[in-house]
């Protein structure tokens, strides 16, 4: 059974100091460091995703390019409309259309979303790393779900969480 690796992050701290619609929002100073933390961390992992989902907001794609700036690489980055304040099975159905040549997959979403996919798809446990993740998923967090098969057989608890981290530059 081949295993793939799926990454879920919640976007970087966004800025309240514009007037910008919801989808518009820029990262605040804060945000920028910690995307381009979070982008050392996962790169240090020796993670490199061949698919990179984002939500079209523009705070997720400023965390992406901090991601990048921090040293990750990524092969394909596309934006899904539907990762945009929708629900844990939006998240999962575009990642089910993934090639399955992908080994990694990245998501940059949203809360409350983020946080319900990894509980929809990896499988409960006692772990650290599980009371770290239901204490609080901050902006910035990264869940990291090794998942069993292909992508188009993600569904629930058909992963284990690996880590949670909240990268902090």
């Amino acid at each position: 059974m081949t295993k793939r690796t799926l990454v879920l992050m919640r976007h970087a701290k966004s800025s309240w100091e514009t007037d910008d619609p919801d989808l518009e929002r820029p990262l605040s100073a804060r945000g920028e460091r910690d995307a381009e933390a979070a982008g050392r961390l996962l790169a240090e992992r020796g993670l490199a995703p061949d698919v990179v989902l984002l939500s079209p907001a523009v705070r997720a794609r400023g965390t992406w390019d901090g991601v990048r700036a921090g040293g990750l690489v990524a092969g394909d980055v596309r934006t899904v409309d539907d990762l945009y304040y929708r629900d844990a099975d939006a998240v999962v159905a575009a990642v089910r259309e993934v090639t399955p040549e992908a080994g990694t997959v990245m998501v940059i979403g949203h809360a409350p979303t983020i946080p319900e996919t990894v509980d929809l798809v990896a499988e409960r446990s006692t772990t650290k790393e599980w009371f770290k993740l239901d204490t609080k998923f901050p902006t910035a967090g990264i869940a990291i779900v090794a998942v069993d098969g292909d992508w188009t057989g993600l569904a629930t608890e058909s992963g284990r969480l690996l880590a949670f981290e909240v990268p902090r530059g």
